[in-house]
């Protein structure tokens, strides 16, 4: 992976609280407005790190031009082989300085308080693990999807979480982060893993987390028998939070 280019330098500024960690794969066309939504929020105290995973568009000129720019907030960029969403989020995760690591996907983006709203949830309890909200849909969709309050035996059930959601880093980095070999819900496995270590999520009932909705979108490209596939890896990964029954 090409190492991190950042602006400002990392020692010219104090650690920030969050570092927004984002895997980029063919996004020229929208990775703009993902970063814009980052440069307005409230809460300043943040750096972006970029992971170009092997695109094959224009992507990583148009985060050069970001970095080159030289916004207020500081933006790393990295680039990798493609190697896929988990990947590319752990390796920034390894790059990030900040107390709290919020993934987002090249293509989404968040509402200009979300980080602000997401800091105070976890300052305030300091057993959780995460917080994480409501999601708004755009695009292609228009509609307020609402998440649930923390349940873990719920959450073994089905995945309510947003893959925005904000984790506390310390707790990523017990839990080793983002299993790869989930592919499509390895944002799933990473919530079950925190459960499992003993932290619990917070829920903000806001819609915090813009997804965009168009035919790219990552999670509808899964079919049936490989969801079932995927998901067969989640429940052996994962044997504690589906009762230890690894094989089901």
């Amino acid at each position: 992976m090409k190492p991190i280019e950042d602006s400002p330098k990392p020692e010219q500024a104090p650690p920030p609280r969050v570092s927004v960690i984002i895997p980029v794969y063919n996004q020229a066309w929208c990775i703009r407005d993902t970063v814009a939504s980052l440069l307005v929020q409230t809460l300043r105290s943040l750096e972006v790190i970029l992971v170009d995973d092997g695109s094959t568009d224009e992507s990583w000129a148009v985060l050069n031009n970001l970095v080159a720019e030289g916004h207020r907030t500081p933006i790393g960029i990295a680039r990798q082989s493609n190697q896929k969403p988990a990947v590319a989020r752990n390796n920034a995760a390894e790059c990030a300085r900040g107390e709290y690591l919020m993934p987002l996907d090249g293509d989404d983006g968040l509402h200009p308080e979300a980080l602000e709203h997401f800091v105070r949830a976890l300052d305030k309890d300091r057993q959780a693990g995460f917080a994480y909200s409501d999601q708004q849909l755009f695009g292609d969709a228009s509609w307020v999807e609402r998440s649930e309050p923390w349940d873990p035996a719920r959450l073994a059930e089905q995945n309510y979480i947003p893959v925005a959601s904000m984790v506390r880093k310390a707790a990523f980095d017990v839990v080793g982060g983002y299993r790869p070999e989930e592919e499509h819900f390895s944002d799933y496995g990473l919530w079950l893993s925190l459960a499992e270590h003993g932290y619990h999520g917070v829920y903000v009932p806001k819609p915090l987390f813009r997804y965009r909705r168009h035919f790219q979108s990552h999670s509808l490209g899964v079919s049936p028998p490989e969801r079932e596939r995927l998901m067969g890896i989640v429940r052996r990964n994962h044997p504690k939070s589906f009762g230890g029954n690894g094989s089901k």
